[in-house]
């Protein structure tokens, strides 16, 4: 746990080896919210259904916490995780362009939401 409004969780499978790690961020529980973050599915355990476990799962905690709405930020690009989350029942807010300095670019990120 980083501190009180983030927490991080360490995936692990059925022997105990870790694989991926997730993340609630900016957990309000005044008014019933919090954010996901930093979900990874390291390489070799991905296309598993892995990621959708560990959302439903992120949102089971959160519920069981009092929390009402979740969100999300995805790059336009993720289409698997985009389409993860649309099955889950996420939907797009908001499209807008951040400036990735090192690459001289701008890229695309979808925030998305659920009420659970």
């Amino acid at each position: 746990m980083d501190n009180k409004s983030n927490l991080l969780f360490n995936v692990l499978d059925d022997e105990d080896k870790s694989v991926g790690h997730c993340q609630i961020i900016r957990l309000d529980q005044a008014n019933k919210k919090a954010s996901i973050g930093r979900l990874l599915i390291y390489e070799e355990y991905r296309a598993k259904g892995l990621g959708k476990l560990m959302i439903k799962k992120l949102l089971e905690f959160a519920k069981s916490i009092g929390l009402k709405n979740i969100s999300l930020r995805v790059f336009d690009f993720n289409n698997s995780a985009i389409k993860c989350y649309e099955t889950i029942g996420f939907e797009k807010t908001i499209e807008e362009y951040i400036d990735i300095p090192s690459l001289k670019e701008k890229w695309k990120i979808i925030s998305m939401e659920i009420e659970i």
